[in-house]
């Protein structure tokens, strides 16, 4: 936590090598680097829900509560496509959780 050690701190988090005398040099030249470590490839940018798939939850929500997974067998989509479509009407305030996360339609 000493500022006066972020210099040091930063090259040992970068991997850096200690070295005491000559033989530490000729063991760190001697072994190879390591590879970097793989970054991951980026994620695909996140799609906008069917306005299909919309219109179909829409319909099938109403003023009393309904559990997401009876949604998804009503609808026959992939869940995760629900899932998104549902997040997207609840950030529009078109739909609302109530207890236990049954969605229904906004008031």
């Amino acid at each position: 936590m000493d500022g006066r050690a972020a210099g040091c701190n930063m090259l040992i988090r970068d991997g850096a090598t200690l070295v005491r005398c000559a033989a530490d040099i000729i063991e760190a030249l001697a072994t190879p680097p390591q590879a970097p470590p793989e970054i991951p490839p980026p994620r695909p940018k996140a799609k906008r829900p069917d306005k299909t798939l919309t219109r179909t939850l829409m319909s099938l929500i109403g003023s009393s509560p309904v559990q997401e997974d009876i949604l998804v067998r009503q609808t026959l989509q992939p869940a995760q496509d629900v899932m998104s479509a549902l997040l997207d009407l609840e950030v529009t305030r078109k739909i609302e959780r109530s207890a236990g996360g049954a969605i229904a339609a906004s008031a």
